[in-house]
């Protein structure tokens, strides 16, 4: 067994959590490890195939969220396309215009004039306050409101679109009108090059240890790392970044944090010639989203596009391969995907897009891991899962931030 202790930080973890915080105490100018035996990026990895380049399913950066500010001020270019406001919602196999504009809205075959009243009255409560009462579900908030049931149906489309869950039972009202509020105020980019491009940004010349780490101890004032490779690596700190609450709870060898389930998709990655005729489908009623990513990003050579599908699943949900993969092939068919423009594809039956859903049991966002919380001295968490601020990869880069600063203002790293 080897020991290496010429470590000041060991971070667990080369996904966007990790790797931001990595980069954050490297510009600090502090020696820092990180360790993992996958590639970087983990979630946020991109990968390619014959030209094209498909990111794990629908991946957006929020334009006024927590990830392009913190990434922004480390200098990572998050170059890339604003989705377009135009878009198309699904009842069955009838398809019309989802309402972009007050005007549209007045005349969208979607609501009745109730429909319409009470979808205008959300977006103003929503556009003037993110905030929210995170001991109330979801599906309790709109109850609240009384909205008839297409207001409903039209509201839990985009939350779920914006939060990447389908769980309103379960979800707080927190996080749904958070992300309403982002999508709404500042709209999402899909980055040219897929995600990699950020990943490669963040980690630079930064090398990744590739070893599986197995525990996390105290060490007399320093902090021991094992791995599965047999060796100990000693540091004066370290970030467990990993991607869920179990895997971290299991390295620190602690009881499990108190967190709501993951959040899970099924994806079908799709290369394909042309462009599909309605650019993003989302279907009222049903968790089902489509969206030609090549055509506002460059993912794709001439003449080509990738257009990814998803499925949103709930907590617990029988969810059977073949059938899944039929409805999501039947819904891009809908957006105007046929079979003989399909290059290339990918399936990912049950991919997890955040390790916690927060919920009111659970004490909403603010509810949720703090970074403090490791229950060992001068170890920090960070992740998707950890911390008040933000969903998804705004929370994962803002509880790095948080991370990053909790170890450099810690008198062991001064």
């Amino acid at each position: 067994m080897a020991v290496d202790t010429s470590h000041d930080v060991i971070v667990i973890g080369a996904g966007l959590s990790g790797l931001t915080a990595a980069r954050l105490l490297a510009d600090h100018g502090r020696r820092v490890t990180i360790v993992d035996s996958h590639r970087a990026g983990g979630r946020a990895s991109t990968d390619v195939r014959n030209e094209f380049r498909f990111n794990r399913g629908p991946h957006a950066i929020y334009a006024g969220g927590q990830a392009a500010k913190v990434l922004d001020g480390l200098g990572v270019d998050l170059d890339g396309g604003r989705v377009a406001t135009s878009a198309w919602g699904a009842v069955g196999d009838d398809v019309a215009p989802l309402p972009s504009t007050p005007a549209s809205l007045l005349r969208s075959p979607h609501l009745g004039w109730r429909g319409r009243l009470a979808i205008a009255g959300a977006i103003r409560e929503v556009t003037g306050s993110a905030s929210a009462p995170a001991e109330m579900t979801f599906s309790e908030w709109m109850e609240a409101r009384r909205m008839p049931a297409d207001a409903r149906r039209m509201l839990s489309m985009f939350v779920r679109t914006a939060t990447y869950s389908n769980s309103f039972d379960e979800m707080s009202a927190d996080v749904a009108l958070l992300q309403l509020h982002l999508a709404l105020t500042s709209g999402v980019v899909y980055l040219h090059g897929g995600w990699s491009t950020m990943i490669d940004a963040l980690l630079g010349s930064q090398e990744i240890l590739a070893e599986t780490a197995t525990s996390v101890s105290d060490d007399g004032g320093r902090v021991a790392v094992s791995t599965a490779q047999g060796n100990t690596l000693v540091a004066h700190a370290v970030v467990v970044a990993v991607g869920t609450p179990q895997a971290a709870a299991s390295l620190l060898q602690r009881e499990s944090f108190a967190t709501g389930p993951a959040i899970e998709a099924a994806c079908l990655d799709l290369a394909v010639v042309g462009h599909p005729r309605h650019s993003v489908l989302l279907a009222l009623d049903a968790p089902l989203y489509c969206s030609d990513h090549g055509a506002v990003a460059r993912l794709a050579p001439p003449g080509h596009s990738v257009v990814h599908v998803a499925k949103y699943l709930t907590d617990g949900e029988p969810h059977d391969h073949v059938a899944s993969v039929q409805q999501l092939h039947q819904f891009a068919a809908l957006a105007g995907v046929v079979d003989g423009a399909i290059v290339e594809e990918r399936y990912l039956h049950r991919m997890t897009v955040a390790g916690a859903l927060p919920t009111p049991a659970t004490g909403g966002l603010a509810g949720r891991p703090c970074h403090q919380h490791s229950g060992i001295a001068n170890v920090a968490l960070a992740g998707d899962w950890v911390g008040p601020t933000g969903h998804l990869a705004d929370a994962a880069v803002a509880s790095a931030r948080a991370a990053a600063t909790m170890l450099l203002e810690s008198a062991t790293l001064r």
